[in-house]
């Protein structure tokens, strides 16, 4: 007689040795924290960037709705403005827009593809992603400081944008000025650079630059660049 025998796997009962010491769970854990820094920092590197060029590409649309501008308007750059710029624009019921205001926005707004509204809205164009990200409630409304006097060659002073107040002067033609390279129409504004006293203490004024490092500049001809504020 042929007899099968059959086989079957040994069970133990003791515990299965395994699992992390508190050594190495804790160790692990430093790791990952380590990680996440490195992670948060990179992605805070990261997004600083990206905000750094948002806010360059924004000031050379402006540029573009600025030559827009004065092409449709014999040659005369948008004013009179204000020096302290806000990026909030209001259009009336016939489309049109509040150029009295003395914000450039309101010249520019035909050109910067405006939404319709029935209150104060915010343009991208002339908003900076950082100086928004750094001021969620809105505090702060001024964001770009608009070129000054300028000083010509036979040292005449002249205001590119003419000026608002109780004499008004009208704005210039884009052709009178001179070196439009290197002579800037618009830049970030803060404290830190405020040379008006009531701008030192105004609460609509950023405390510091909003790039930390970095002011932008949009300079006559249409091209914007990043300046090192130390």
């Amino acid at each position: 007689m042929i007899s099968f025998s059959r086989s079957y796997p040994r069970f133990s009962l003791r515990p299965v040795q395994g699992g992390f010491s508190v050594v190495e769970l804790t160790a692990s854990l430093a790791i990952l924290a380590a990680l996440a820094l490195l992670l948060t920092a990179s992605l805070t590197h990261w997004r600083r960037n990206v905000q750094s060029m948002q806010c360059a590409n924004n000031l050379r649309q402006t540029g573009v709705a600025m030559a827009l501008y004065v092409q449709d308007n014999n040659g005369s750059l948008p004013g009179p403005l204000w020096r302290g710029q806000s990026p909030y624009y209001q259009s009336a019921p016939d489309g049109s827009f509040d150029v009295a205001s003395g914000n450039l926005v309101s010249f520019l707004a035909p050109y910067l593809n405006p939404s319709a509204s029935s209150g104060p809205t915010l343009s991208k164009a002339l908003s900076c992603p950082a100086w928004i990200s750094s001021d969620p409630d809105r505090q702060h409304s001024i964001c770009y400081y608009s070129s000054g006097e300028l000083v010509q060659a036979e040292g005449q002073t002249l205001l590119p944008f003419g000026k608002v107040g109780e004499s008004p002067i009208s704005p210039m033609r884009m052709a009178a000025v001179e070196n439009p390279a290197k002579n800037p129409a618009l830049w970030e504004f803060d404290r830190t650079i405020a040379s008006q006293g009531f701008y030192l203490t105004d609460p609509r004024v950023p405390d510091a630059p909003v790039h930390q490092n970095s002011r932008h500049i949009l300079y006559f001809d249409g091209h914007a660049v990043a300046m090192n504020t130390k």
